[in-house]
């Protein structure tokens, strides 16, 4: 098993530069989270970020499964498709 040095949110922050460019959030996945919307957006350009989004926190919501319970989950669903269907429907 690859075992890799630990970094702490401040050493990768250092190591890209990302400081420059993203907020460092305690918990950046729970912040988007709480950023979804609750009501049908009004505007399509509204609801238009939230198709690439969704799509990247379904996926490390799909590998945080790994990581926690030390086994492969199963292939990534479309479970997500349902929030993103509901978007889009006028």
């Amino acid at each position: 098993m690859l075992t890799f040095p630990a970094h702490t949110r401040s050493t990768v922050s250092t190591c890209t530069n990302a400081s420059s460019f993203l907020p460092l959030f305690k918990d950046p996945l729970s912040f988007l989270l709480n950023l979804l919307p609750t009501t049908k957006p009004r505007h399509s350009f509204e609801a238009s970020s939230w198709f690439a989004r969704w799509s990247i926190i379904c996926i490390i919501l799909h590998e945080l499964v790994h990581v926690f319970h030390h086994k492969l989950p199963p292939p990534l669903s479309h479970s997500g498709r349902q929030f993103l269907t509901w978007l889009s429907c006028d």
